[in-house]
């Protein structure tokens, strides 16, 4: 046995939408959401937490923080500090300096660790029912984690056309940063490899291929498959919990695409555009909706384009129309939440008359409503 009985190891699954998976040092696991919900099967997800056991195996959360306030507090260093301090000119770059210094060789130490914790967690693997290939399989994966999951593009005329409220062309045009150049991203001066936790996971595969023996392809899991189609609805909601409007709307969208009649997508839309129109009230839009030059994905990008090019009036009418539209088609309003974000719409765009039959429906419909009180509080 290669741990002692009594160790308790537990394991959470987290909203977090980044990909990653954290050993907390003390026997906590942690697999976020947005890590799960790109592995492929099974035999990945066991890879992943035989390589957080192998970090706690070889108790490398605790050696990083006895090295590092080590360093902080030696001699050295604080002698440097005091040097700083003492400076007439410069104190800033020289802090700077002092800081890329000690950033650069904890994250050099924390890449050793990961190797290795690759290493020890195959062999953990080993001693298990899965399939050790499907270790290369997850660092192929994360070695693309920062392109998105459904390469696809949506198209937003499309979706938010209507008669009533037809689309604008220049709510697609490219915003213009003032006086031109390249907008600041905070990391300049900074060695960008050098500032990775992880090292580069094609060099980890050459680490690993020669120990991982020839083995038939994954098991297909239908136990798992449900708990993958899952995930990318739950990735959704985990940015609506945390505020993050524009990407729960991009994800959102991505999904309608695979499923066009899904009530819960369509409802979720409305529940964004409402958000995004309180964001803009009370000038908070910044903290809800990434800027353009922020995104990567073209298909991103081009939603933050929109989002960003709409007025104030404009955002509440596109999502008030895009909800009135649907709304024609029976399903959708005998499903009580698209109900209840369709009449907040209708009363944030100003629609008096048709908010209130909108509440007199609803409440026919659902006389023990969930979104009763909400509504009350809207009339």
């Amino acid at each position: 046995h290669i741990f002692q009985s009594d160790l308790d190891i537990q394991l959470f699954i987290s909203r977090y939408p980044w990909p990653n998976a954290v050993c907390m040092g003390e026997g906590t696991l942690v697999m976020n959401l947005g890590l799960l919900r790109r592995l492929e099967n099974e035999d990945q997800v066991a890879f992943v937490l035989c390589h957080e056991i192998a970090h706690l195996y070889k108790d490398h959360v605790n050696n990083d923080v006895k090295e590092h306030f080590t360093q902080l507090y030696s001699e050295e260093t604080q002698k440097k500090l005091k040097q700083i301090s003492k400076s007439n000119y410069n104190k800033t770059a020289q802090a700077e300096a002092l800081l890329k210094d000690f950033v650069y060789d904890d994250r050099k130490h924390s890449r050793k660790h990961e190797k290795e914790a690759d290493a020890v967690g195959l062999r953990f693997m080993k001693n298990t029912k899965y399939n050790t290939a499907e270790a290369l399989r997850v660092l192929e994966i994360l070695d693309t984690i920062d392109k998105e999951k459904y390469q696809t593009t949506i198209d937003l005329p499309h979706i938010f056309d209507s008669e009533e409220y037809p689309f604008r062309r220049r709510w697609l045009e490219e915003e213009e940063v003032m006086f031109g150049g390249k907008r600041s991203t905070g990391e300049e001066g900074w060695i960008a490899d050098s500032l990775k936790t992880h090292p580069e996971c094609l060099h980890r595969i050459e680490l690993l291929k020669d120990k991982v023996p020839a083995t038939p392809a994954a098991t297909k899991d239908t136990a798992f498959a449900k708990i993958k189609f899952r995930t990318d609805f739950e990735i959704i909601e985990s940015y609506f919990h945390f505020a993050d409007y524009g990407k729960a709307l991009f994800y959102t969208l991505q999904l309608l695409k695979k499923h066009p009649d899904n009530l819960y997508l369509h409802t979720m839309i409305g529940h964004c555009f409402n958000q995004i129109y309180y964001a803009r009230t009370d000038h908070s839009l910044s903290k809800h909706v990434d800027k353009p030059s922020m995104a990567k994905d073209e298909s991103y990008k081009k939603l933050l384009q929109f989002i960003n090019n709409l007025r104030l009036k404009e955002t509440i009418l596109v999502g008030y129309h895009f909800m009135k539209k649907n709304a024609a088609k029976k399903i959708f309003l005998d499903h009580e939440e698209y109900y209840y974000a369709y009449i907040v719409s209708a009363a944030l765009a100003e629609k008096t008359e048709e908010k209130e039959n909108l509440i007199k429906e609803y409440n026919n419909k659902f006389p023990k409503g969930e979104y009763a009180s909400e509504i009350r509080r809207l009339k």
